[in-house]
């Protein structure tokens, strides 16, 4: 809320105030260009090599292929022409040269384009106005998907869209007490966040919101990120507002709020693309004791109405669990599984997903010592692969995908010997602190 524009979520280094100056000149400042020169020559920008070897990194495909398919599908739904062309443009996430081959995928790809276009001429007449602006979005993400790849295979280090793949913190306190959440310790969840002349906001006043979505035609996707999104109390309207854009909000929840009401307005008004209820235990003890504040029972009832509702609507969207791996529930790996079993209720219209993920570095000096008592790496290596051994004969039991550590699937990461990431925090001497505390 100070303005502050992070290359992530989970750096701490600024590329400048959009609070200042206008959001396109923070994203084409210096310190921005210099980030994007230095992945260019295979470094690592600040920030990232901790965030790599903890398994927290995030490759382009991750990033871009949720908006991308999402528009391709909108095109498909409309027209009964061959637009297989635009998946060309998909088989270059992966690269990191703009060669022949990438060059004609992306040849390929913009002639696909240029048809889907001009078949929105040619048959608008036949459409309404809601049909015409929804393909129009799409057609828009697909352009931007193309130049986000297209420079950053080609080395350029400006950018034509701000932000495309934007996150924007709209409330900083919460209805939970989550015993890992750096706010906690920070006393931000309770208290709010607290800018440099000491002006507390509980959540992002009006003008700053209207500012967070300058430029707001490169936007592609949201990540209404903060504390809690379903307890900022316009949650509606921004979903709406996004909505117009022809994107749908990607929403992380504690389950509380994901009550049978705010469920039907979500699914309903089709204005969420994407649904992670963070968890992190499978028994009611183990979920309480660490989530504090939230109910197991409530949380239950809530989770399974929503895949209820989803599968009557024949509503698809993808469903995560999130599952912070910690000495205080790597016991509970195989049995959270057979809970999101449950709670899907029988149903296979959406299939969730599980991700284990680890602790972060994001935070206050309390917090990094919280870090150092309940990372996973303090527990036995043996104990831990027993665990996820056992977690994915569950997860192939009831067909629910594991992702672990934002890099591997359950089974490979369990053929390889269950590889657990290091933590920096581990090659300190014991009670130095050396990384700088967020803002």
């Amino acid at each position: 809320m100070n303005g502050r524009t992070f290359v992530c979520c989970k750096s701490t280094y600024s590329i400048g105030n959009w609070q200042k100056k206008p959001l396109a000149q923070v994203y084409n400042s210096k310190e921005a260009r210099e980030i994007r020169e230095a992945v260019t020559q295979g470094a690592f920008a600040p920030s990232c090599e901790t965030c790599y070897k903890n398994g927290g990194a995030l490759s382009l495909t991750t990033l871009l292929a949720r908006p991308f398919q999402e528009a391709c599908n909108v095109i498909k739904g409309y027209t009964d022409q061959d637009v297989s062309g635009l998946s060309r443009l998909q088989a270059n996430f992966d690269k990191i040269e703009y060669d022949e081959e990438a060059q004609e995928n992306c040849a390929l790809f913009h002639q696909a384009l240029d048809q889907s276009s001009r078949w929105i001429e040619k048959s608008s007449n036949d459409m309404e106005e809601t049909e015409r602006h929804e393909y129009s979005m799409a057609c828009r993400k697909l352009v931007i998907c193309a130049d986000i790849v297209e420079r950053f295979l080609s080395g350029e280090t400006e950018t034509k869209y701000p932000a495309p793949l934007r996150q924007s913190n709209v409330i900083a306190v919460c209805n939970a007490r989550c015993i890992m959440c750096p706010g906690k310790f920070t006393k931000e969840i309770s208290e709010g966040y607290r800018l440099d002349d000491g002006t507390v906001f509980t959540e992002m006043p009006d003008d700053m919101l209207d500012k967070s979505f300058e430029c707001e035609e490169s936007i592609i996707d949201f990540f209404v990120n903060g504390s809690e999104f379903l307890f900022y109390k316009r949650w509606r309207e921004l979903a709406e507002r996004l909505l117009k854009l022809g994107v749908q909000a990607r929403i992380a929840t504690n389950g509380m709020l994901l009550t049978p009401r705010n469920t039907d307005y979500l699914l309903e008004n089709k204005v969420i693309g994407r649904l992670s209820v963070s968890i992190d235990g499978a028994t009611k003890e183990t979920l309480e004791a660490i989530r504090q504040r939230v109910k197991y029972d409530r949380l239950e009832q809530n989770f399974k109405y929503f895949f209820k509702r989803a599968a009557e609507l024949k509503y698809k969207l993808p469903i995560s669990s999130g599952y912070v791996l910690m000495t205080d529930n790597y016991k509970e790996l195989s049995q959270f599984v057979e809970f999101i079993h449950r709670m899907r209720g029988g149903q296979d219209f959406n299939i969730p997903a599980i991700t284990v993920s680890a602790l972060g570095l994001k935070g206050g000096s309390a917090y990094y010592e919280f870090v150092r008592e309940h990372h996973h790496t303090n527990i036995d290596h043996d104990e831990l692969k027993k665990c996820f051994e056992d977690m994915l004969v569950k997860s192939e039991e009831y067909g629910i995908p594991v992702y672990v550590f934002h890099t591997y699937r359950l089974k490979e990461f369990v053929e390889q010997g269950c590889p657990v990431p290091d933590h920096e925090f581990n090659l300190l001497p014991p009670r130095k602190l050396a990384f700088a505390s967020a803002e």
